[in-house]
C-alpha cells in the first residue's frame, strides 16, 4: 500500500552462475506516476506529477550475492487521489564487482490507491463479419503488478447519442467564456463545433444495450450474441469491479459498431474512413470504408 516500506531482494551472479559477494550496489528509486486512459478519452490529457527520487545509496551483497534495497512508496499528494493514479516506483541498481566491471538492473513496482485493474478489451467491430454464435471478448481482472486476481463485477455497454450534423476541426482555440447561446452560434457558425461536439468521448449515453454480472474466478470471458441487430454507431463498454479494500475500480473501452454493407456511415461525419482488410498479399484484394454525412461532397 502507498505510505508502506517496500522491500526490493536482487542477486548478483557471474556469467558461470557463482554467486558475487561483497560488491558495491549503488541504487537508487525514482517515482512516476500513471492515470487510466479514461482521462485522455474524456479530457484530453493527464494530470501533471513531477517524477521524484524517492531515495538513493549504497549498500553490499551478501556471501549469497543478495542486496536488498528498502523505501517508502510515498505518493504524490499534489494529485487528486479521484484520479486513481497509480505510481510506478522504478529501482535502479549498479553492482561493481572487486575488479572494477559493473552490471546494471532495473525493476519496477506499481502502488496505488485501489489494488485492482479491470477491463475488456475490445477494438472497432465489423457487423457484417459476426456469426450466428456471436463475438467472445476477455475480461481482464489483475492485480497492479499484472497478474491475475479473481474479481466480481458488472459490465454495462452502452450506444453513445452522436451529434445531429458534422462539423469541421475547430479553427480557433475554445473560449473559456460564450457570448452567444448554442443556437445563435450555430446560426453565425453553422460548421464549426460551440463546444466539443466531435469528440466522442463526451457523448452523452444513450441505450444501454448489454449488462453483465461476472466473476472472474469463474469465468474470464463472455460472448455478445446478438451484436447483428445492433446500429451501428459509437458505443461504450463499463466494466465495474470492487478492490479488496472495497474501494470501486473503473474501466471505459470505446469502440465503434460498423457495416460496410451500410448505406450510411455509423455516425455523423465530414469524412469516415474505416480499414476492413488493409493487410493483403500481392493479388489479393485490401477493402475499407469511406463516407461522408454531408450531401455535397
Amino acid at each position: 500500500k502507498l505510505n508502506d516500506t517496500l522491500k526490493a531482494e536482487g542477486y548478483a551472479r557471474a556469467y558461470s552462475g557463482a554467486t558475487i559477494d561483497g560488491a558495491s550496489v549503488s541504487y537508487r528509486v525514482v517515482r512516476v506516476a500513471n492515470f487510466p486512459i479514461w482521462w485522455w478519452y474524456r479530457w484530453g490529457s493527464y494530470p501533471t506529477s513531477t517524477e521524484m527520487e524517492i531515495t538513493s545509496g549504497v549498500t553490499q551483497t551478501d556471501a549469497l550475492g543478495k542486496f536488498n534495497i528498502s523505501f517508502q512508496a510515498v505518493p504524490d499528494l499534489s494529485v487528486d487521489r479521484s484520479s486513481d493514479p497509480v505510481f510506478d516506483y522504478t529501482i535502479y541498481a549498479d553492482v561493481t564487482d572487486i575488479n572494477g566491471e559493473t552490471h546494471s538492473s532495473t525493476t519496477t513496482v506499481s502502488v496505488g490507491y485501489k489494488s485492482l485493474r479491470i477491463g475488456v478489451p475490445v477494438s472497432n467491430i465489423n457487423r457484417d463479419q459476426i456469426t450466428p454464435s456471436g463475438k467472445e471478448f476477455t475480461i481482464n481482472s489483475t492485480n497492479l503488478a499484472g497478474e491475475f486476481e479473481a474479481a466480481r463485477g458488472i459490465i454495462k455497454i452502452y450506444e453513445l447519442k452522436s451529434p445531429a450534423k458534422a462539423f469541421r476541426n475547430r479553427m480557433w482555440e475554445q473560449a473559456d467564456r460564450a457570448l452567444y447561446t448554442r443556437e445563435q452560434y450555430y446560426q453565425l457558425f453553422p460548421y464549426d463545433p460551440y463546444e466539443d461536439e466531435g469528440n466522442k468521448y463526451k457523448w452523452a449515453r444513450g441505450t444501454e444495450v448489454f449488462v453483465l454480472n461476472f466473476d472472474t474466478e469463474q469465468k474470464k470471458n463472455f460472448t455478445l450474441e446478438n451484436l447483428n441487430t445492433w446500429n451501428p454507431g459509437e458505443y461504450v463498454l463499463e466494466a465495474t469491479a470492487i478492490d479488496k479494500s472495497g474501494q470501486e475500480v473503473k474501466e471505459l473501452s470505446y469502440f465503434t459498431l460498423y457495416a460496410p454493407s451500410s448505406k450510411t456511415i455509423p455516425f455523423v461525419q465530414v469524412h469516415y474512413f474505416q480499414g476492413v482488410q488493409l493487410t493483403a498479399e500481392p493479388g489479393e484484394k485490401a477493402t475499407f470504408v469511406s463516407g461522408t454525412a454531408d450531401k455535397k461532397i
